[in-house]
């Protein structure tokens, strides 16, 4: 239909469509155990690592999930088929959906009002639970999400070797799906790494400075505020967090293997021996010094108490594909566990954003929507289609929250996206 120039739109829905049929292969499949004969692939191996874990990120922030499927059988004796565990366990707050494109409820994904900028953010279950441990009484978690996530704290820092030993074994947890924080290191007094994890996908970068290490000068208000509540006078913010979201993971096990990890009491005593350890990390992520002329970074000079920021972390990425990891691990054949491993450019091919933002400025007469005018047209579903998740983030920020309901629709080439919406836009509802 063609709007009023009057109207307003407002972001109802937020769908995310994968082919259910091939979910858990996309995301669990060993994308490794490659050689240097086959160096050949590595290029489209790491286009299935990137694309495993932009796929979970998506499901992520859907408040609609619907997994495309002609095959619904369910395991005896359970309610759910494995995808719909799995999307579950990911993202608590979102409807689940597994049926063919022309058997989709209408109704589930239009006027559902179930799309708030606030609550969204924090919909991906490891958010949740992070934010919910951290800020205590003003971000709270379910039960469900309590049951499926736990989360690990050490004011001690991580030995590298000991820690890189067992890699393999906390990236492939037993029930682990997903799983995100930051890692100090005792050879790292700077900057952490930013570790994250995606069903077979692990990726590591440089994580955001800790205020220590940055010239007192150079912090905000807020961040100085936060400052004068740590109690460590000698280590200020530096610090480990994980959290680990599964089903029917052996939680006490992750916290005694990660313990393990940390310097002993002895190790504690001799701080200005640490940076003499062997680190194996350096292959991955280059060390990281903060320079005493060096700015904060303009994106991270907020305080990491809001409740609606993740350490939005800078650097290089490097992803790694847990299948290459053997559990022999040491740091004298790095090499040969991880054949040809250089930084990943994680960034896809960029979007032409104008012709998706255009789609709502033409519905609105060709202009700019302002959230300050009321809106006088008669309400109609609109649809709006966008192939890339960044390109949707940056639409939801631009939209008022009042309004023609707009249900944006994403998803990766292939997963059923346009049949679905053929099916609603051809439905009789």
């Amino acid at each position: 239909k063609q709007l009023s120039s009057e109207a307003l739109l407002r972001v109802d829905t937020l769908v995310t469509v994968v082919n259910g049929d091939t979910l858990i292969e996309d995301v669990f499949k060993p994308h490794g155990q490659m050689n240097h004969e086959e160096e050949g692939l590595i290029a489209e191996r790491q286009q299935d690592c990137i694309h495993a874990m932009r796929l979970v990120k998506s499901v992520e922030e859907a408040t609609v999930v619907v997994a495309v499927t002609e095959n619904l059988s369910v395991v005896e004796g359970q309610t759910r088929t494995q995808v719909e565990e799995v999307i579950s366990t990911l993202n608590k707050y979102a409807d689940v959906i597994s049926a063919p494109c022309d058997q989709v409820p209408c109704a589930a994904v239009l006027n559902t009002n179930s799309y708030s900028i606030s609550n969204s953010e924090l919909n991906a279950t490891w958010k949740r639970a992070l934010l919910a441990e951290k800020e205590q009484g003003r971000v709270k978690a379910s039960r469900a999400v309590r049951e499926a996530s736990h989360v690990y704290f050490s004011k001690r820092p991580f030995h590298p070797q000991r820690l890189f030993a067992q890699i393999q074994e906390l990236a492939s947890f037993p029930g682990l799906i997903r799983s995100w924080g930051r890692l100090w290191l005792a050879t790292r007094m700077d900057a952490p790494l930013a570790w994250e994890q995606a069903g077979d996908v692990v990726t590591l970068r440089p994580g955001h400075p800790f205020w220590a290490s940055i010239p007192e000068e150079k912090w905000s208000d807020e961040v100085r505020q936060d400052m004068m509540k740590v109690e460590d006078a000698q280590f200020g913010d530096r610090g480990s967090e994980l959290v680990f979201v599964g089903t029917g993971m052996d939680k006490q096990k992750v916290e005694a293997m990660l313990d393990s990890c940390v310097l002993n009491d002895e190790e504690m005593v001799f701080p200005a021996a640490w940076e003499r350890i062997d680190d194996p990390f350096v292959k991955w992520v280059p060390m990281y010094e903060v320079s005493q002329e060096e700015d904060a970074p303009e994106d991270e000079v907020a305080s990491e108490a809001a409740a609606t920021e993740i350490y939005d972390d800078v650097g290089a990425e490097t992803t790694i594909c847990s299948a290459d990891v053997d559990s022999q691990n040491n740091a004298s054949d790095v090499d040969q566990k991880f054949p040809a491993l250089d930084a990943v450019d994680t960034e896809a091919a960029p979007v032409d954003e104008s012709s998706i933002l255009g789609i709502l400025q033409q519905s609105v007469g060709g202009r700019e929507v302002d959230a300050r005018e009321p809106a006088s047209a008669q309400h109609a579903d609109g649809v709006l289609v966008s192939w890339d998740l960044r390109t949707a983030e940056n639409i939801l920020k631009k939209v008022p929250a009042n309004g023609v309901p707009v249900v944006v629709v994403t998803g990766f080439p292939g997963a059923g996206k346009t049949a679905l919406l053929d099916y609603i836009l051809k439905a009789d509802h």
